[in-house]
């Protein structure tokens, strides 16, 4: 998708008062599906499970009001308006973020954030569906620390972390669209404040307000 369709479909969720329409937020989804996305990221953007997009897929009347909000935003644009470059420019992944919250984190080789806060949690064979390493050393001072198996793993299960916060809100004591600045504030609830200031110093443009789910189209 370009930069102008992408904000099109931001500006659509926010005429659609889409947290509070699950129509609204269904025609969203199809309409981001028909600009090039795929059905599992439209889910995870729009907190919604694929069966549920597969099956508005399948609604002649849905699809119908979506292919008229597609062929609204894919007119073709000699200039788009600039609050929409504004809108995109200052945009980004969580994939893009992920790196810099784990380097603010100053983890080692294989370990995670997340500490064990339970002798339940040391039972655990996985961490958000990656093995944990139960066997490798490690500093006595990180022996609460999660460490995994895999040392490329750590950034999914990050994501993952993050993903949870969208689809589970309740779970965390959010409100049913948390901000990027909530989320952070959840998984860092000791250094949030030093961990915000690095993040925006490395992404000057950044958004706390911005909704999470925007991060993980």
């Amino acid at each position: 998708m370009n930069w102008y369709k992408i904000a099109q479909i931001n500006n659509l969720e926010k005429e659609a008062g889409w947290t509070e329409n699950i129509t609204a937020t269904l025609l969203s989804a199809i309409v981001a599906i028909f600009l090039g996305s795929t059905i599992h990221s439209a889910s995870q953007k729009y907190g919604l499970s694929e069966q549920q997009i597969e099956n508005a897929l399948h609604d002649e009347d849905m699809v119908n009001k979506a292919n008229e909000k597609f062929n609204q935003i894919n007119q073709p644009q000699t200039q788009a308006p600039e609050e929409f470059k504004n809108e995109l420019e200052s945009s980004m992944s969580l994939d893009e973020l992920i790196p810099f919250i784990l380097k603010h984190e100053g983890l080692i080789e294989k370990q995670t954030p997340f500490r064990y806060t339970s002798n339940v949690m040391r039972q655990w064979d996985t961490i958000h569906g990656f093995p944990i390493d139960k066997e490798s050393s490690r500093p006595s001072n990180r022996k609460n620390f999660i460490f995994l198996k895999n040392h490329n793993d750590v950034p999914k299960a990050v994501k993952k972390q993050f993903e949870n916060y969208v689809q589970y809100p309740d779970r965390y004591g959010f409100s049913s669209n948390p901000s990027l600045g909530e989320a952070l504030a959840k998984f860092d609830q000791s250094g949030v404040a030093g961990k915000i200031e690095f993040l925006t110093r490395s992404f000057p443009t950044l958004d706390l307000n911005e909704s999470l789910r925007t991060y993980l189209l």
